[in-house]
């Protein structure tokens, strides 16, 4: 097998077409199985994918390697290296780790805090919406595009999928333990700092998971809309 030799990452070479379209269109994790096999099989291809996929510990902490004194003899320890890609709690995007703590990287983790809701009254004439509109997907249903300003975000009151994200900071790795720092709100059209950890509202979304009293409240509402519709369409 041949030496690895770093290839320069920098030469904007040309994809042919159907190749282009081949990645473009294949599933991820076929890709991932592929790269993997790239990486056995090529010395040059993994040093490549390594300096594009992991960042040294030293780089994040902006350290240098420590070294340990052992019998007199100084032996440098291993460095260890990371994935350079997480996927964020807050947003649900991956995002480079390194460039996350960097200035100017304050608000690039856009969101809503709330959830897109239907106007159901706005569909009186459908009967899906009538009798099973909660178990309407807004991240699927062709109604979100087609009428937009039916559908609002409890959390800014904005319509649509859309809608302008009203919550803005860094990305976040984990729930707990990794403040975003500031946190950048939508108020009357422009973006305005705050403290994440005076607002309780944040700490909500960061932890990602419903308590057992909202699970119960979702439960009854939703089976009280099922009640309502089954007398509705009996007494119809």
């Amino acid at each position: 097998m041949p030496s690895a030799s770093v290839i320069d990452l920098t030469a904007d070479a040309e994809i042919e077409p159907e190749l282009l379209k081949a990645i473009e269109s294949v599933k991820a994790s076929t890709l991932r199985s592929i790269v993997i096999q790239l990486c056995k099989k090529s010395t040059i291809c993994a040093s490549n994918f390594e300096e594009l996929m992991l960042v040294p510990d030293s780089q994040l902490q902006n350290t240098t390697t420590n070294e340990s004194t052992t019998n007199g003899s100084k032996k440098r320890k291993l460095e260890t290296k990371t994935s350079r890609y997480a996927r964020c709690v807050q947003c649900k995007d991956d995002y480079d780790i390194v460039l996350n703590g960097q200035p100017g990287e304050e608000q690039s983790c856009r969101r809503h805090s709330g959830v897109l809701e239907m106007n159901e009254d706005a569909f009186p004439d459908d009967d899906d919406i009538q009798y099973y509109g909660h178990q309407i997907d807004v991240e699927t249903d062709w109604r979100v595009d087609e009428f937009p300003e039916d559908f609002t975000w409890t959390c800014c009151a904005q319509h649509g999928k859309e809608a302008e994200p009203c919550l803005r900071s860094r990305h976040r790795k984990l729930k707990t333990g990794e403040g975003p720092g500031k946190i950048f709100r939508l108020v009357d059209g422009d973006f305005s700092a705050g403290d994440s950890d005076s607002d309780g509202s944040e700490s909500g979304e960061d932890d990602g998971e419903e308590s057992e009293d909202d699970k119960d409240g979702v439960e009854e509402s939703q089976g009280t809309k099922e009640m309502n519709a089954a007398m509705d369409f009996f007494k119809n």
